[in-house]
């Protein structure tokens, strides 16, 4: 006689990982719970779960121990039953004491824990432990090197051993000193050649060369020079300048550096007076342009005087300088009230 039963999984929590507990309540269950043995089938595949899995056939267990309270039996597995249970997973299962009464439902997986137990891993296989002492790793013996130049690399046809590079190719050690000798002579004798040539060019840039005016008005020209020679202490020696030294661009150049080197007012002033007296020579009229441009914003009224020179137009024309008649009358009027009575007649001039 078959019945129907209600089945639910639970895992074990008195045992822990790998065990559960199967309750099933079977109305009418009045024979032996020690002589229960029950069937868990898949019905995908329809194996039957066996003492070594999953097997084909009909496989009945008897579970670990059986726990009756009234109709209600309670089914305690171990691994062997856990392990091969899937989660989600929904089973027939079949529990009987004899033939003629079977109860039968259907088992649904919703909780499981698995084993953990460390029996099931396989066992290591482990290499025997080295001797103290050693290390770990042995050092692998370095090849021997043949090192005679006449030793054979290789075998001809006919067996002979030949040598694969010729003896007079061969390096020959004892000669590495002379090659590293050359080496460095070489190097030496490449240096003092280009330092020769770098000589020569600039002796050849500067001595051979011809001058231009740029290349004039680039250097100073060494013209100041005080005679301070047997002078009481104190006094200023007289500015001599050689007559080129005042022509085009040279005066230019001489106008440039006095103004570099800050001479006195005195000394500037006289070599303002001097680029003058070339009215025709456009550079140096320029150059006196500078210093006494310089000397009258410093308030130098003898400097502004000349200045209203360069800007009037009643004035002859001085190098490159443009007229402007306001700004000679301004110049005028300054060197007028510095006590330079010549201004007076300038401005008058304009009108």
């Amino acid at each position: 006689m078959t019945f129907r039963c209600s089945l639910r999984f639970e895992p074990d929590k008195t045992k822990g990982p790998g065990y559960g507990l199967i309750v099933a309540a079977c109305p009418g269950f009045a024979e032996d719970p020690d002589a229960l043995r029950c069937l868990i089938k898949n019905p995908s595949d329809g194996l039957s779960l066996g003492p070594n899995g999953w097997q084909p056939g009909d496989e009945w267990l008897r579970p670990d121990a059986v726990d009756l309270s009234g109709e209600t039996l309670t089914l305690f597995v171990g691994p062997a039953v856990v392990d091969n249970l899937e989660l989600q997973a929904i089973y027939q299962m079949a529990l009987f004491t004899d033939v003629e009464h079977v109860w039968q439902g259907g088992l649904s997986i919703n909780r499981i824990v698995y084993s953990r137990d460390p029996s099931l891993l396989p066992d290591l296989e482990l290499a025997p432990p080295k001797p103290e002492g050693k290390s770990a790793r042995e050092p692998m013996p370095l090849p021997e090197i043949d090192t005679d130049p006449a030793a054979p690399s290789s075998l001809s046809l006919d067996g002979a051993p030949v040598s694969a590079v010729p003896r007079s190719e061969l390096l020959d050690l004892a000669e590495r000193p002379k090659s590293y000798n050359s080496l460095i002579l070489n190097i030496i004798f490449a240096i003092l050649t280009v330092a020769l040539l770098a000589g020569a060019g600039y002796f050849f840039y500067t001595r051979v060369l011809p001058k231009t005016d740029a290349t004039l008005e680039e250097k100073p020209v060494e013209i100041l020079k005080h005679e301070a020679a047997d002078l009481p202490p104190g006094t200023e020696a007289p500015v001599k300048y050689a007559p080129d030294d005042l022509k085009g661009p040279k005066g230019l150049q001489v106008a440039r550096d006095a103004l570099k080197r800050k001479v006195e007012p005195e000394t500037a002033l006289a070599l303002a007076q001097q680029l003058l007296a070339a009215p025709d020579d456009a550079k140096a009229q320029d150059g006196a342009f500078l210093i006494v441009d310089d000397l009258a914003k410093k308030g130098n009224a003898q400097a502004l005087l000349l200045l209203g020179d360069f800007y009037s137009p009643a004035q002859p024309q001085r190098g490159t300088i443009r007229k402007d008649a306001e700004l000679a009358r301004d110049c005028y009027k300054k060197a007028l009230a510095g006590g330079v009575s010549d201004a007076q007649q300038r401005m008058d001039a304009l009108k």
